[in-house]
């Protein structure tokens, strides 16, 4: 009887042993730990960023760096702006004047993808005829800007994106490309000849070109034509005769003299 009641004591106090010695053996699987009521609600998830929507459409032009055609950057650097206003909008602008002329002088800003000619009979009256910006190309030492037009035509526009914003141009014309041999035009439909798709104005006071190659557009120019024609075009004359050598044995040629070189960007 006492044995009985021995073995019925020590079967109870079994498991409890053997639980003890489970806990003392290690840590319990914190997977396998039941959680506390109430804990779920005191973990937040973490916050995630909204996500954000394709772009679609051309990108917007910068309030501060769109270009009204015909006119420039309103503000900042623009046909007919006196010379010192742009100076001081950009007072590390290299200033070059034009050949041996006194009244035609280069102002490029090439970390900001700028280029103008200023022109003017005095000092005081010098004033921006013609002011280029680079859109995503090198232009005679003149790096890229940041800006686009008024309609939205800047880096990556195509010649398409560009008719479609301002339409047929009132004319185009083509320019041979650096490197082409003389007396050889590239044939009309050649993408890399840059070509010139130009819009006056109204009145004919100003045209606006857009150079395109490869398809796109890489430059826009705004250009006052009366003050470019009497101070740079003014000793240019609108039909040159062609210049050929002389037959072998003459002494010299009546043709027409060549005539002076035409600054770039006009």
């Amino acid at each position: 009887m006492l044995t009985a009641l021995l073995f019925a004591v020590i079967g109870l106090l079994a498991p409890v042993v053997a639980g003890s010695g489970n806990a003392l053996a290690g840590p319990a699987d914190p997977a396998e730990a039941p959680s506390k009521p109430g804990l779920e609600a005191t973990v937040k998830p973490r916050a995630k960023a909204p996500a954000r929507k394709p772009a679609t459409g051309k990108p917007k032009a910068s309030a501060s760096k769109s270009i009204e055609i015909h006119v420039g950057i309103p503000g900042l650097v623009y046909v007919g702006q006196p010379m010192k206003a742009l100076l001081a909008e950009f007072p590390d602008a290299k200033v070059t004047a034009l050949a041996d002329q006194t009244d035609a002088f280069v102002v490029q800003v090439p970390e900001a993808g700028l280029s103008s000619y200023v022109v003017g009979d005095t000092t005081e009256s010098l004033m921006v005829a013609s002011v280029g910006f680079n859109f995503d190309t090198t232009y005679l030492g003149v790096g890229e800007g940041e800006f686009r037009s008024g309609k939205g035509i800047g880096r990556g526009s195509t010649v398409n994106d560009l008719l479609e914003a301002y339409g047929q141009p009132t004319r185009i014309t083509g320019e041979r490309p650096p490197g082409t041999p003389p007396g050889r035009t590239p044939q009309s439909d050649d993408p890399k000849l840059a070509r010139k798709y130009m819009y006056e104005s109204p009145d004919g006071s100003v045209t606006t070109y857009f150079i395109v190659q490869d398809y796109l557009v890489r430059r826009m120019v705004v250009n006052l034509v009366a003050p470019l024609d009497r101070h740079i075009t003014k000793s240019r004359p609108e039909n040159p005769s062609p210049v050929e050598p002389p037959p072998p044995g003459a002494k010299g040629s009546k043709h027409a003299p060549p005539a002076p070189p035409r600054p770039p960007g006009l």
